[in-house]
């Protein structure tokens, strides 16, 4: 039977997925595996001057 090592979970908090989140944990938990978890955003806003600083 296949086993994740890894798990990759997307997580936008805007909409409501915490049941999905669980579900994932979960899932990773069973299988001993390890979690990742990256929360989105619609949007960030950078200003030019940010971007200067970052790439220096």
């Amino acid at each position: 039977m296949w086993r994740a090592n890894n798990i990759l979970c997307l997580y936008q908090p805007e909409s409501d997925n915490r049941s999905m989140l669980f579900q994932t944990a979960m899932l990773a938990m069973n299988n001993q595996a390890k979690l990742t978890v990256v929360f989105t955003c619609d949007e960030y806003p950078l200003s030019p001057n940010m971007l200067a600083k970052e790439a220096t």
